[in-house]
């Protein structure tokens, strides 16, 4: 039997990348995960016309947003709801500032970078989202 972290953990990428087939049903919030893979599809394309190492590093957000999802599920509503809003925001900022480095470090591809940021801060929005519903256990 998979547990429910698990499950969250194999869902996210799923519920990302599929949202744009039922637009309507997620409203604005459809707008994230297509502006997501809008950065990944720039990220991509700069990144095989000038491929560089240090664009490796992109990989880092999104295993992130998966931590977050997991530890989410995990802990569920056993952390103290005030300390919830902190620790996703949190979250944010160090996505933010881990994003900002690595274009910082990508000298030589800074638009294939600057795509692959977009993607990055939209998937960890996304998660974010998700495990906000985790820690409250709220589905509905």
């Amino acid at each position: 039997m998979i547990d429910r972290a698990t499950w969250l953990l194999a869902t996210l990428p799923d519920w990302f990348f599929f949202e744009l087939n039922d637009p309507y049903d997620g409203g604005v919030l459809t707008l994230v995960p297509a502006l997501g893979m809008f950065g990944l599809s720039v990220g991509a394309l700069f990144a095989i016309l000038r491929p560089r190492w240090m664009l490796l590093l992109f990989a880092v957000p999104p295993l992130g947003s998966e931590a977050l999802v997991y530890a989410a599920a995990r802990l569920g509503p056993r952390l103290a709801a005030q300390w919830v809003d902190p620790a996703l925001i949190a979250f944010l900022v160090a996505e933010a500032i881990c994003c900002g480095l690595a274009i910082r470090w990508s000298r030589g591809s800074r638009l294939a970078a600057s795509g692959f940021t977009l993607f990055g801060l939209c998937y960890a929005l996304f998660a974010t989202l998700l495990a906000a519903r985790a820690f409250t256990d709220n589905w509905g």
